[in-house]
């Protein structure tokens, strides 16, 4: 028995073939989009790149350091910034 016999297709097979064509466009659609976007993104998943005073700021809040160690800490990486930032070209 061949079940498209006759005028047209039975209609369980136009939906069937209508799903499966939008699913495999979303599937195309949704490669290149996560293969452009997931290039060009440097972090990793859209989360924020948090510098150095910020994770000694939270730490500070947590109470993983103490306001000693990090007045230490926030003067070494005073200290290692402005000696980056001051290097020249020529010199």
């Amino acid at each position: 028995m061949m079940f498209g016999y006759g005028d047209s297709w039975p209609l369980w097979q136009l939906v069937l073939m209508e799903s499966g064509m939008i699913i495999f466009s979303g599937l195309v659609i949704w490669t290149v989009y996560s293969l452009f976007f997931g290039t060009t993104r440097a972090n990793g998943g859209g989360q924020r790149i948090e510098g150095p005073r910020q994770i000694l700021d939270q730490r500070l809040a947590k109470g993983e350091i103490n306001p000693e160690q990090y007045r230490q800490a926030r003067e070494l990486i005073d200290h290692d910034g402005h000696k980056k930032t001051s290097i020249g070209f020529g010199t």
